[in-house]
């Protein structure tokens, strides 16, 4: 989000794709992840039982870039319009911390709300299926099952391709917000 804004002096001054400095943030933070993920890697061949669910996570890793991606065009050209967009985004993500099974599994949240009507948004919340995803491949190595990747697949694309058509109307103005 803020790689655009960081790139906008440059941007007024010559031309090349708006979408660059983006694409190149996520570049770099998914070549950090590869080797963060070699590096796990490595310990669970050492200190650890593996199997093959281990070989899904680069996968995973794609889809969750993907994702992450379109979410991030599209907060990238909001904040360009709209300086407060990224405090909004902090305050969300904390949110969003909490309201993902990141430290608990979703069977306590199941068991405890078993018929709230938000239990079905918290579990077609895309941050979960991720983090359970994630959670049976490493953890329980066990496969997530084709259902779960369909729908990441689906979701991923679909927010990767509604922030790049987004990013693509709005980027012809960007150096004027800038």
């Amino acid at each position: 989000m803020g790689a655009l804004m960081g790139a906008g002096q440059l941007l007024k001054k010559i031309y090349f794709p708006p979408f660059a400095p983006v694409i190149g943030s996520a570049a770099a933070v998914l070549n950090q992840t590869a080797i963060e993920f070699g590096l796990l890697l490595l310990i669970y061949v050492v200190l650890v039982n593996i199997s093959w669910t281990f070989l899904l996570v680069p996968i995973l890793l794609l889809l969750l870039a993907a994702f992450s991606l379109g979410i991030g065009m599209v907060l990238a050209m909001l904040n360009a319009r709209f300086r407060d967009v990224s405090y909004i985004v902090s305050v969300f993500m904390n949110l969003l911390f909490y309201m993902s099974p990141i430290i608990y599994p979703i069977s306590i949240v199941t068991d405890l709300y078993d018929r709230h009507p938000w239990l079905r948004v918290y579990e077609y919340n895309p941050i979960t299926a991720f983090i359970e995803a994630f959670r049976d491949s490493l953890w329980f190595l066990q496969f997530p099952g084709w259902g779960k990747l369909a729908y990441l697949t689906v979701v991923s694309l679909a927010v990767l391709a509604v922030g790049w058509t987004f990013f693509q109307r709005r980027s012809a103005d960007v150096s004027e917000d800038l």
